[in-house]
């Protein structure tokens, strides 16, 4: 992935978490390497069933009514190539129309704590804390700041895709996506659920725009935010998943919010004694997962309306993803 690309999609990501949309529990699908797709296109807008449509309409005009967003996450990344899971834990922050921010911090593991994935002699995965690190959004430019290595990076972000222009950009979980869009740009299904608090999406991208190669979304069905979301990578080595809590819309309070968890400006932090650095950026399953820098994916998307919410959707995966793996 080209280094500008990278940027463009953090930054959407984080202008974007509402509608981190698109994409939730479902298991690891089978490594099938790249699939191809067709080159970026004018496609045409299909024909959804009634109750898909409705519901991508209200999405859409929920998601245009947040300003500010806020809240916790929790991160499972699974590693399939060298059968690690990497858990992270943060917090995160919308102002709209452009800036963002993810912190994220390894979570700190028990001796009795087991990986949710297993290899294919039913060993759990090799489980271990992730790194420290921050994702920052001006509107301008992203920082990527590794804080256990005391290194930064500073990504521009082209002016054409500054501001409400970003919807444009890679990263298909955009804040203000419009319905249409949404419809040309991804194979959309609505999933069956034991449920009526959420709906489940599978989301499959249609052309080669979008960097992952499957979906899924669990959405509140009142507050119309994803609760959580799951992301597969083009390679098939990679399966990331997020878990979101504590979280407020639009928020009376934010200003005190905000200082409580980032400091008195979460654009600009203090950055004394960090060394800047360029980072390659390599494919998911590259390197060893214990030497590897790990770049944030999110998405985040994600969250609650102006009252806190705390629902755990991704437990444990099944082998492989099936219409009915949400329905928890």
């Amino acid at each position: 992935m080209k280094r500008r690309q990278l940027g463009m999609i953090v930054c959407a990501m984080a202008s974007g978490m509402s509608l981190v949309a698109f994409a939730q529990q479902q298991p690891a699908a089978p490594s099938q390497g790249n699939q191809p797709r067709p080159p970026n296109a004018v496609l045409q807008v299909p024909n959804l069933p009634p109750e898909l449509e409705r519901l991508l309409k209200t999405w859409e005009q929920e998601s245009a009514k947040i300003e500010t967003l806020t809240g916790r996450h929790e991160r499972s990344e699974f590693n399939h190539v060298f059968q690690v899971e990497t858990r992270t834990e943060g917090k995160f922050f919308f102002d709209a129309p452009d800036k963002g921010r993810i912190d994220m911090n390894g979570k700190k593991l028990k001796a009795t704590d087991i990986s949710l994935r297993k290899d294919e002699q039913g060993n759990p995965y090799r489980l271990q804390s992730g790194h420290s690190e921050r994702w920052i959004c001006t509107g301008q430019e992203v920082l990527q700041i590794n804080d256990d290595a005391k290194e930064m990076d500073v990504i521009p972000i082209p002016k054409e895709a500054q501001g409400r222009n970003i919807i444009n950009t890679p990263l298909p979980f955009l804040f203000g996506l419009k319905a249409e869009e949404a419809k040309k740009r991804f194979q959309i299904e609505l999933l069956p659920t034991k449920a009526n608090d959420y709906f489940s999406l599978k989301i499959i991208p249609k052309t080669n725009k979008d960097a992952f190669r499957m979906a899924y979304v669990k959405l509140d069905r009142q507050l119309f935010v994803p609760t959580a979301v799951i992301l597969f990578d083009l390679a098939g080595s990679l399966e990331t998943r997020y878990e979101f809590s504590d979280i407020k819309i639009n928020d009376n309070g934010i200003a005190k919010r905000v200082s409580e968890l980032f400091g008195h400006d979460p654009f600009h932090p203090t950055l004394i004694g960090y060394k800047r650095v360029q980072r390659p950026v390599q494919p998911a399953g590259a390197e060893k997962p214990q030497d590897e820098k790990v770049p944030v994916r999110p998405i985040v998307n994600t969250p609650n309306g102006g009252s806190s919410a705390s629902r755990s959707a991704i437990t444990r995966p099944p082998a492989a993803p099936s219409k009915t793996a949400i329905n928890r």
